[in-house]
């Protein structure tokens, strides 16, 4: 059953969009779409005129930034959901991208009590 119907929006380069809308109104569907975690039934998404279908998920995911309502991890570790965005990542890149800068133990095992 279709979810979202004739919808058509132009967000400008540089231009910060946010998705308000009543609950069940497609907010997360769209986001969906765009981030190519779901798949269009009918119609295309296009991003500056390229459909997304012709556009490699990885390379798109490099591009885009997405705040939650609700925190998601997909299925596997926290470090493989980090990867998400950046699978050529090293282990040490990722461990900095969520680690404080001021340089605690962070993403190492506790002591054992």
């Amino acid at each position: 059953k279709p979810v979202l119907h004739d919808v058509n929006f132009t967000a400008q380069p540089g231009q910060l969009v946010a998705l308000v809308g009543h609950t069940g109104s497609g907010k997360s569907t769209i986001s969906n779409l765009i981030a190519k975690f779901y798949q269009p039934q009918s119609g295309q998404v296009l991003i500056d005129g390229h459909d997304l279908a012709e556009i490699q998920s990885p390379s798109l995911h490099r591009q885009l930034g997405i705040v939650w309502q609700q925190n998601f991890l997909f299925t596997g570790t926290v470090f493989e959901n980090i990867r998400v965005g950046r699978p050529d990542a090293t282990d040490d890149e990722v461990l900095r991208s969520f680690c404080p800068p001021s340089g605690l133990s962070c993403g190492k095992p506790l002591p054992s009590a």
